[in-house]
């Protein structure tokens, strides 16, 4: 800038001094000065740092798979990026995001017809936009229904879709589905609700290479490098095997989002990541991130944050149903014996720390169903003395050592099976001494990988088997005769104590096609009562799944639902 010359410099003091003169307020000083400087100032960017454990490939979690399933953080990572019509929040409860509202029989967009058909109808917020710029409409979800029907498309089909009968956009922002047979989860077709999400794809980017080449549709660029989605952060630097940037879509459909970016590192060794952690380099893991005993390291050590620690998966102990050896396990009057047999209070605040707490039934505390079913629950406390009359009335007697032994003199003796993961191992353990305190022998057998690889081998395991398993109401119907695991369907299924039970069938698929919420709950009630008077399966607690998120950020959950994510919210995050 060219200094002043002396005419200009002298008009200027002129105007100062007849605008003091005036009464004008003089020119701030101090302290005054110094804060108008900084309000002027632009101020930094908001800025979160954020870690994986997984290095993903693509920005679709249905495209992201392995040996175990969906690769960790890969279904937090596409909410962020690609928002669905409606999404699960921490406790699992759907929340309408790029829909006005979630269909419901009570708003009267989700209606059952008489011949047993179904429909649903979603309304597409005003102003819903890709974030090309490129408005999300019904038809978006039109092409994406007819993707997702597409058996040809192993990776992206949605077994959903199925018993889709008819799909209509009605206009521009009104869709419907017409469904063959009820379907309770069609609320959440379109929706970010954890591990596979059937989120809307952009018709004007994916139709023509669906039309042209859809064996390749999977293998486009668009899937990473040049993703376009819904969400409330859009991809940024994107560094292979690395970390990817995120950065806030200025235009997203609930408005621009508080936080500028987020820098998500792929860390996925446990002591990296705690480390980074400590160093403030990672403010905030998503997805399976923390196990449980660096989380209660991490929550003892970390100043700048706090942990929470949320129901994660439930320690299941299955017995064998189907021809089991010894032949007492199918009685139930056994199963109840040696499930009164194990202090699970003990093994939860023992092995969890007191994080957790004990799992009497498949469905947990934080499950939207709780609440309903609750009361149904057939509990099995510790009671030693209700085990001995329970075993005893099935002509067991105790040996001088204190076994119990059938009327030719044999002793009661089980196996009781897991991998050697280790919390599974030391669960297993205490159980088998429980047991042996009771008087009922036990084999312990610690199968290697290789042999849980077998399907024949965990299909017909003698007597007791333990996994981590998912809980839940969508778990339900794993327990139907058709998942049993048998030679005719050569071991594969779902249903791990192999347990067939034509009433019980029917209990279940009484609550799959019950829509009504009064009515659905009720027939899961009924369903939960079958599973713990019978004993289907022994629950022992939930592991605990860690939260870590640092002390400056606000609006993010720290406890979580089973069902839920840390990330639903994030358009509302910020930083203090």
């Amino acid at each position: 800038m060219r200094p002043l010359s002396r005419h200009a410099a002298g008009v200027l003091v002129t105007l100062v001094a007849f605008s003091v003169a005036c009464g004008s307020p003089a020119p701030a000083t101090g302290s005054g000065q110094e804060a108008r400087r900084e309000a002027a100032a632009p101020t930094a960017p908001k800025r979160v740092l954020s870690s994986v454990t997984a290095d993903l490939p693509t920005l679709r979690s249905q495209l992201n798979r392995a040996a175990g399933g969906i690769l960790a953080g890969a279904p937090e990572i596409e909410q962020l990026v690609q928002s669905g019509l409606a999404i699960a929040d921490n406790n699992a409860v759907l929340q309408p995001l790029l829909a006005e509202v979630v269909p419901s029989v009570e708003n009267g967009l989700w209606r059952v017809f008489p011949d047993g058909r179904m429909e649903t109808t979603w309304r597409i917020r005003d102003g819903a936009l890709w974030q090309d710029g490129a408005p999300f409409t019904a038809d978006d979800l039109v092409f994406t229904s007819r993707v997702f029907q597409d058996t040809d498309l192993p990776l992206l089909h949605v077994a959903a879709f199925d018993t889709v009968e008819k799909v209509e956009a009605r206009d521009a922002r009104t869709f419907s589905i017409t469904w063959q047979k009820p379907y309770i989860n069609a609320d959440r077709v379109f929706a970010a609700t954890g591990d596979v999400q059937p989120l809307p794809l952009p018709e004007h980017i994916l139709a023509q290479p669906y039309q042209e080449n859809k064996a390749g549709l999977s293998d486009l660029p668009y899937w990473s490098d040049e993703f376009v989605g819904t969400g409330p952060f859009k991809p940024g630097a994107w560094v292979r095997g690395s970390s990817i940037t995120l950065e806030a879509f200025d235009r997203f459909t609930l408005g621009r989002p508080k936080i500028d970016a987020i820098e998500i590192k792929f860390i996925p060794d446990p002591t990296t990541l705690i480390a980074n952690i400590l160093s403030g380099a990672v403010e905030q893991p998503i997805g399976r991130g923390i196990s449980f005993e660096p989380g209660l390291q991490l929550r003892d050590q970390w100043r700048d944050g706090h942990i929470e620690f949320s129901p994660g998966s439930d320690i299941k102990v299955w017995p064998q149903l189907l021809n089991p050896t010894p032949a007492v396990v199918a009685d139930v009057r056994f199963r109840r014996a040696v499930y009164h047999a194990i202090d699970r209070q003990e093994l939860a605040d023992t092995l969890m720390a007191g994080q957790v707490e004990v799992a009497h039934t498949t469905i947990g505390s934080t499950d939207p169903e709780y609440p309903y079913v609750i009361d149904s629950v057939v509990k099995y406390p510790y009671d030693p003395r209700q085990t001995a009359q329970l075993v005893e009335a099935l002509t067991y007697a105790r040996g001088a050592d204190g076994m119990f032994r059938d009327a030719s003199g044999q002793p009661l003796v089980v196996e009781l099976r897991s991998s050697p993961m280790d919390i599974l191992r030391k669960t297993k353990l205490a159980i088998a001494d429980y047991w042996q305190s009771a008087g009922i022998g036990v084999n312990v057998v610690d199968d290697s990988p290789q042999v849980r690889g077998n399907n024949e081998y965990r299909a017909t395991f003698p007597a007791f088997d333990m996994s981590r398993a998912g809980s839940g109401a969508e778990q339900l119907e794993t327990f139907i005769s058709s998942q049993a695991r048998t030679p005719q369907n050569r071991y594969v299924g779902q249903n791990g104590p192999n347990y067939m039970n034509p009433d019980f069938d029917a209990l279940v698929e009484t609550y799959l096609t019950t829509i009504p919420i009064a009515d659905r709950m009720r027939a899961v009630a009924a369903v939960v009562h079958h599973m713990t008077d019978q004993v289907i399966v022994l629950d022992q607690f939930y592991d605990a799944a860690p939260t870590a998120v640092a002390n400056r950020m606000v609006n993010v959950a720290s406890k979580v639902a089973r069902r839920g994510t840390n990330t639903w919210n994030a358009y509302e995050w910020d930083v203090k």
